[in-house]
């Protein structure tokens, strides 16, 4: 019985020797150094890409202006939306003088919303919502901090 496992601990000793003695792969030379690597990288990382050009109908009205993107709509009716306070809408619908872009041949047809694009002068609006300080706030921080959007 004592050499019966003794024999098994050698067969299994044996066994896992000869999985884990493979011949170990030679590395592969590459025909890049290391610096040309990272030269390559650096190069292609601060090389200048060529700026995209909207594609589309530009819209422009006052100090606004942006470009709606093909089949979005054909152009913009640009007017100016007086201001409104809560006697004359509701809360909900409390609102500095604004301007006011419309689609036009927008593709989805909707008789209760038409498809508009409004611009709300941040500073106007201050005045108007008094209640909303906090959420002002964070509009005019994230306007800070990207200023080219």
């Amino acid at each position: 019985m004592k050499t019966n496992t003794i024999g098994l601990w050698i067969g299994i000793t044996l066994f896992i020797l000869a999985c884990g003695l493979t011949a170990p792969t030679p590395a592969q030379e590459s025909t890049a150094g290391v610096e040309t690597v990272v030269a390559a990288t650096l190069e292609s990382l601060t090389a200048a890409a060529p700026t995209p050009q909207p594609s589309g109908t530009q819209a422009e009205f006052q100090n606004v202006k942006f470009t709606i993107p093909e089949n979005l709509a054909t152009s913009a009716q640009s007017q100016i939306v007086p201001a409104a306070d809560d006697s004359v809408t509701g809360p909900w619908g409390v609102a500095p003088e604004h301007i006011e872009f419309v689609l036009v041949d927008y593709p989805v047809k909707d008789e209760f919303f038409p498809p508009v694009v409004r611009i709300y002068p941040l500073g106007n609006m201050q005045r108007s919502i008094h209640g909303h300080r906090a959420v002002l706030q964070d509009y005019r921080q994230f306007w800070q901090a990207h200023p080219c959007l």
